[in-house]
């Protein structure tokens, strides 16, 4: 082998090294910025999981005379909530899952809905008593409910009323949507 022929294999070797590094260095760069900044050790055990919660208390029931054998928060009453969900996007979504929970009590599923596209849902006291297995108005409930979705792709608003002989009151709230993180529950137990 010639001095030329070799200075040329070595000048071939290099730049196809250089490329290797260069392109090595682009796609790091490509995860670096499409990870929003954030370096993961491994990715598929480790990216942030950030599922989107909305949440709103509910008063449902009827409260009566106040006395000191039933102490509560709540004014003698009819007490109404709704829970009202509307899909603002051209694309259905399905399986939206309605939550509730009482104090001392687990969570259970309330309502599965489907929106259709600009469609809405609602859930209701009716809904909130027959998810718990109760029948009939009973003694005012509060708790809280609540859907989870992977986005915040939902316009929420809850509507509270509370009904008295010779009069009522409503109140219209919109429910804005909260970011959970569930990354560091995650990394704890890959660590166990």
């Amino acid at each position: 082998m010639n001095k030329f022929n070799m200075k040329q294999s070595t000048l071939a070797g290099n730049k196809s090294a250089l490329f290797s590094v260069t392109m090595s260095r682009i796609l790091i760069a490509a995860a670096f910025v499409f990870s929003n900044g954030e370096i993961h050790a491994a990715p598929s055990l480790f990216q942030p999981l950030s599922p989107t919660i909305y949440i709103s208390k509910f008063s449902c029931g009827f409260q009566g005379r106040l006395s000191l054998n039933s102490p509560t928060a709540l004014e003698p009453g009819r007490y109404q909530t709704s829970f009202a969900m509307f899909n603002p996007n051209r694309n259905p979504l399905g399986n939206v899952s309605v939550f509730a929970s009482i104090s001392g009590q687990p969570a259970v599923p309330v309502k599965s809905l489907s929106l259709a596209a600009f469609g809405s849902g609602l859930v209701n006291c009716a809904d909130i008593f027959s998810a718990f297995g109760v029948n009939g108005t009973p003694n005012a409930v509060v708790g809280f409910i609540y859907v989870r979705r992977s986005q915040p792709d939902l316009d929420v608003q809850t509507t509270y009323s509370r009904s008295v002989p010779g009069g009522a009151s409503i109140d219209v709230e919109r429910v804005e949507p909260r970011k959970m993180d569930f990354s560091r529950q995650i990394i704890l137990r890959e660590n166990l």
